[in-house]
């Protein structure tokens, strides 16, 4: 699982687009045969992509999450 620690809305409204594109866009998504996720610590949002392909996947607690279970 991949985390991001944002800027805050101040610091964001003085990045340009390199360092916008940096912070917040997220190409990392949609690969066949994996779960991808990221933590942002903007909202505490867990963004995902699940691609099934040949197996069947399985969503299990990343430790960054500190539980026992996803949900």
């Amino acid at each position: 699982m991949q985390i991001r620690h944002l800027p805050s809305p101040n610091e964001t409204m003085a990045l340009d687009t390199e360092e916008l594109r940096e912070n917040f866009l997220v190409e990392s998504l949609f690969n066949p045969g994996v779960i991808d996720l990221l933590y942002a610590h903007i909202d505490r949002v867990v963004l995902g992509s699940a691609v099934p392909t040949d197996a069947p996947l399985t969503l299990g607690a990343a430790p960054e999450l500190r539980a026992d279970a996803f949900c």
